[in-house]
């Protein structure tokens, strides 16, 4: 996956294991970004202690700044 420069942000998909077993089906949940910071890339949750989220929020802000849609 070639990484966007910009957006810097990009939402994460993730297999949700208690859904797919309760719905008996693949279910993907958006509830982590990534970024990178020099060359190692980022997963981490939107929760508003976390100091990478944080930044995410300062960043989205800026009038016209949205992440990247997750694959």
């Amino acid at each position: 996956m070639a990484y966007p420069t910009d957006p810097i942000y990009k939402l994460y998909k993730s297999y949700d294991l208690k859904e797919s077993a309760k719905q008996k089906t693949d279910v993907f949940v958006t509830d982590k970004l990534i970024t990178k910071e020099g060359d190692t890339e980022i997963v981490f949750p939107m929760n508003e202690e976390n100091r990478h989220y944080q930044q995410y929020l300062e960043w989205k802000a800026i009038d016209g700044n949205e992440p990247e849609a997750a694959d």
